[in-house]
């Protein structure tokens, strides 16, 4: 009877936790007593009385009688709160405790099957309350960071010469590219993340909802609020990842975005949902976070925060399912539309990217297919008027004005030059650039569209249009119990319009293979990969928004940002790439080696070179030089010529635009690495190194462009770090990361003076380095809580000799980071 009354106990405990817990304890109950609290909060309630002496008598046996009148009182009191506050375990109990009273609470005058019905009641209640779950995490994080120039205080080269002293940790540094100003701009080279001073402060808060709307049916929604109140540009990249279209670095404000307001406040409904489990069928509205198209096709819109998703696949809806066939074999399918953050900005006026996409997948015990689509266009905003053509500039060449390096060299192919229009619409363009332009680079060279006649264009291309398609698989054959060989492919086409109101269509393919051998039970893997991607393949792409990521692995400075998954599909690349991992002693450790050999898929030579009157009198007046829009490749670049790269350049064609050489670049990338982890002792180790280099040898002289032509770059970098389990809760972690960049890199022809003078085409104009070591402690308060603080310091060091260009070199800077998290979870 002592387990029934403590049982009786417990369960009003429980049931009575909205009582005041300053109620008068009866004097017999020890202070240090279990049970104190919870006796108190029974006298409170009337559900214990005591003795006629005001004692509790607790060490005694209860009788079944005082027992039956505990849960009669608490039957009582449940029904004036309406069970509210009971929860199915509670409940459960209560029955066991009536069932063997029985014949007590008749005697008490409470029928047991008046009590069952009324246990019903109250069980209906708290299973309707139960259908709601709330759940959330908030996560706040504050960093520190200053750099200063320690090198050359001089003004680089470029056309808008800047001093390192005020430039270094400000915004002016981060978007520098060693194509126009001849060094590496002030970056993170691990990650490409620019880095300025100030001190950033962040906080995202996430409320979710989850409804049992039925059996068959689930609910929910989230409500985000996310602040930036430190300095705007290190929010933007070292804040919480903030909901799709709420963060500043991808929300659409009045000048178009781009962290236009400092401090940042705004709170959003994140995301609605529904799924009907009997068809597998999801809708999503709002902010999209996964998705299962082929990257191929479609990943997102790139995250350029340091911490977050690498992608953000969109804000809009997404409606998928899933569906069982039979054993092991199952269909499923995802359709979505979503707008872009950010737009393509021109004067004030802005286009709206969207993309629809869809999806179907068919799955089996041994294999999978899957087919994909998706449409990317850009539009005037809702309700706006109609948006001239060629919004989409900052990534093109001004044909024939160039000031250096440009990110793209589209220009207009033959059968679209101003002189080959209808006269009607170049009347109309004369007078009102407009969406009724059908050149795909609409406006690409003032001076020449005025020397016959038509006046200045709209920018340089846009609005952009674009289809790709994808048709993936893969199946695997066990060769044994421990042995697996698995084939995958993709192959996709894209057809792009860099004006969707032109007939120039640009058409590009891509294609994956792979073969793998899993050996061990998955412990030691093998993979074989061919590679070939189309530099026309999928071009449709717009500028980052804050200063962009520049990576110093691949030489990336481009600054312009692609759809598709371009690390995995990178551009105007062919060849192969091989991969091998082991797993050891119970995955304790790990070590891995990988290397990929990759060629240019197409040369760098111009498709477009036109001479003045080859078409006809006056079409066109001068020479036209230039790749047909589409042409992508982030590294080699077209070869030197002064309508590309300005009058500075030399020039590696004939008076006929015959190329005086046509050489391949190729990209080989090895990589290595280690890690291990003594459970017992607490330490965990790991490692890694890896290579890259870009080549593309010429055989002309300095004069003849051979400096500009020649890409000659290593890449390494090399990574340490060991953490220690302090206490089964705090881990300390410390190492350190090095990364260098050395070679030959000048496309835009910034050290042609000096080339011209050593007679030299291959000298060493790229070569620094930078040191990050580091040192945090992660800190897991509980399960559901963390903090965590880490200290970085970079060091960049800057090892061309200064008599190449004395205003360049040397560019040596340094300074501190230090960067903290506190996230909660419920």
């Amino acid at each position: 009877m002592k387990i029934l009354l403590k049982r009786a106990l417990v369960l009003a405990w429980l049931a009575t936790t909205l009582s005041s817990w300053s109620a008068p304890l009866f004097p017999d109950v020890p202070d240090n007593h279990w049970a104190r609290d919870a006796v108190a909060a029974l006298a409170a309630k009337g559900l214990v009385e005591g003795y006629p002496d005001g004692t509790f008598k607790g060490d005694r046996a209860a009788s079944r009688w005082e027992t039956a009148m505990i849960v009669a009182r608490l039957l009582a009191k449940m029904e004036q709160a309406h069970g509210t506050f009971a929860t199915k375990a509670e409940l459960d109990e209560l029955r066991k405790l009536t069932e063997a009273l029985r014949e007590e609470l008749d005697a008490l005058g409470v029928r047991v099957t008046n009590l069952e019905g009324s246990t019903a009641v109250l069980d209906q209640r708290v299973s309707e309350l139960e259908r709601l779950t709330f759940y959330g995490y908030s996560d706040t994080r504050m960093t520190f960071q200053t750099f200063g120039n320690d090198g050359n205080g001089g003004a680089p080269l470029g056309p808008n010469p800047v001093p390192y002293d005020r430039a270094v940790g400000t915004r002016v540094a981060s978007p520098w590219r060693p194509q126009v100003q001849g060094v590496i701009p002030v970056v993170d080279y691990r990650v490409g993340k620019a880095l300025t001073n100030g001190t950033g402060f962040t906080s995202l808060a996430v409320l979710g909802l989850n409804i049992k709307v039925s059996s068959d049916v689930d609910a929910g929604a989230e409500f985000a609020a996310y602040t930036s109140q430190g300095d705007a540009f290190v929010d933007g990249y070292w804040g919480a990842a903030a909901p799709f279209l709420s963060n500043p670095t991808t929300a659409i404000g009045p000048a178009g975005g781009n962290l236009d307001n400092v401090p940042y406040t705004n709170m959003t409904l994140d995301n609605f949902w529904v799924t009907h489990k009997p068809s597998g069928t999801k809708l999503v509205a709002g902010n999209i976070k996964t998705t299962s198209m082929n990257s191929l096709v479609y990943s997102g819109e790139p995250n350029l925060q340091v911490y977050g998703p690498k992608k953000l696949p969109g804000y809009g809806f997404q409606v998928s399912g899933s569906h069982p066939l039979g054993a092991d074999q199952s269909i499923s399918w995802e359709v979505l539309g979503t707008r872009q953050g950010g737009g393509s900005l021109f004067q004030g006026t802005s286009y709206q990217n969207n993309v629809l996409a869809a999806n179907f997948a068919y799955q089996a015990k041994h294999g999978h297919l899957q087919a994909d689509y998706a449409r990317f266009n850009e539009e005037a905003p809702t309700g706006g008027n109609l948006l001239q053509a060629g919004l989409t500039n900052g990534l093109n060449v001004a044909y024939g004005a160039s000031g250096g390096w440009a990110t793209r060299q589209w220009v207009n192919p033959p059968g679209y030059f101003v002189g080959q229009l209808d006269p009607t619409v170049v009347a109309q363009l004369g007078a009102l650039p407009n969406s009724a332009d059908k050149r795909p680079i609409v406006g690409w060279n003032a001076t020449a569209d005025n020397a016959i006649g038509f006046g200045p264009g709209a920018g340089n291309y846009g609005p952009q249009q674009q289809e790709a398609y994808a048709l993936s698989g893969g199946y695997n054959f066990a060769l044994s119990d421990s042995t697996k060989l698995t084939f995958s492919g993709d192959i996709g086409r894209s057809q792009y319009r860099p004006n969707h109101n032109s007939a120039y269509v640009s058409t590009g393919n891509a294609l994956r293979g792979n073969v793998g051998l899993e050996l061990m039970n998955g412990d030691l893997d093998f993979d074989l990969e061919y590679l070939r991607v189309d530099p026309n393949f999928s071009p449709y792409g717009w500028n980052g928004n804050l200063l962009g990521a520049r990576f110093i692995k691949t030489f990336n400075f481009v600054g312009t940002y692609h759809l598709y998954d371009s690390g995995k599909f990178p551009e105007n690349r062919e060849g192969f790439r091989l991969k091998s991992k082991w797993a050891f002693n119970q995955k304790a450790g790990n070590v891995w080696a990988n290397a990929s050999f990759l060629d240019q898929t197409k040369t760098s030579l111009y498709d477009v070179r036109v001479t003045p009157g080859a078409l006809g009198a006056g079409t066109p007046t001068n020479s036209v030089i230039g790749f047909a829009p589409g042409f992508l490749d982030p590294v080699f670049y077209g070869f030197a010529h002064p309508n590309i790269y300005g009058p500075g350049s030399a020039n590696s064609f004939t008076a006929n635009l015959a190329p005086l050489e046509n050489p391949r670049g190729s990209e080989n990338t090895y990589d290595i690495g280690a890690n291990y982890h003594w459970k017992k002792a607490g330490f965990k180790l790991s490692g890694g190194y890896t290579h890259t280099d870009l080549v593309r040898k010429t055989s002309l002289a300095p004069s003849l462009g051979g400096s500009q032509n020649a890409v000659d770059l290593d890449t390494d970098s090399l990574g340490l770090e060991l953490a220690y389990r302090a206490t089964p809760k705090i881990w300390i972690n410390g190492g350190f990361d090095t990364i260098s960049a050395s070679g030959h890199y000048d496309p835009a022809g910034l050290y042609n003076t000096y080339a011209l003078a050593s007679g030299q085409s291959n000298f060493k104009n790229i070569d620094s380095t930078q040191f990050i070591p580091h040192l945090g402690v992660d800190w897991n308060i509980s399960e559901k809580t963390l903090a965590n603080i880490t200290a970085r310091h970079y060091d960049t060091n800057d090892k061309v000799d200064p008599i190449i260009a004395t205003t360049t070199h040397p560019f040596n800077w340094s300074g501190w980071q230090v960067s903290t998290e506190f996230k909660v979870s419920f």
